[in-house]
């Protein structure tokens, strides 16, 4: 039997958000919505994201692969989205700044909901996504079939620096299944790196 670890997340730099309303476009907002980040005077953007994997259901010893189902959810705040109208607004992520996280270790992965954000009315952005599908896992097998082993699930902001981006956990979101689909392996608890 496989005994494995494994790792929630690595930051290197990361985003998420889930919605039903209609989506609505950039244009009418407050102010020019530009690609630029949100304050770029103002220090790096913070932005808080936590992922929650729902189950992993194989790990393949073969192809160093691993199948997972996780949700992510990302916030920041954008004060040009900011109006005085109360209520939840959304937008497709085209429309927006957004850290424009990415799954490092992706071999293919599905989206499960659609590719919006939900923003009120101070300009908090909420951005969540849950997908499903095959990951690299780096296994060591060495000693097989008593192997322990860490998987990862890892991020990265793609086209932004820490100077210009700070990914930040956020614990309330962050987390796993209490059990996994996965047979012959023993799952130990997640860490955050």
């Amino acid at each position: 039997m496989h005994r494995l670890s494994w790792l929630v997340l690595r930051i290197a730099l990361i985003a998420l958000l889930f919605a039903v309303a209609t989506p609505l476009t950039a244009q009418g907002l407050p102010g020019q919505i530009s690609p630029e980040r949100p304050e770029p005077d103002a220090g790096p953007t913070k932005v808080f994201v936590g992922l929650y994997v729902l189950d992993i259901s194989k790990i393949n010893d073969v192809d160093q692969s691993m199948t997972a189902d996780f949700a992510l959810r990302v916030r920041w705040r954008d004060p040009r989205l900011a109006t005085d109208k109360p209520g939840v607004r959304t937008f497709e992520v085209q429309d927006i700044w957004t850290p424009r996280l990415t799954v490092v270790n992706s071999r293919r992965l599905w989206k499960t909901w659609p590719d919006t954000v939900d923003v009120d009315q101070d300009g908090n952005v909420q951005f969540r996504q849950r997908f499903f599908g095959t990951l690299t896992a780096r296994l060591d097998l060495h000693d097989f079939p008593f192997d322990r082993n860490t998987v990862m699930i890892e991020l990265l902001t793609a086209g932004a620096t820490p100077d210009e981006v700070e990914l930040v956990l956020d614990e309330s979101v962050t987390g796993r299944a209490s059990d996994f689909s996965l047979v012959d392996a023993a799952i130990g608890p997640g860490t955050v790196t």
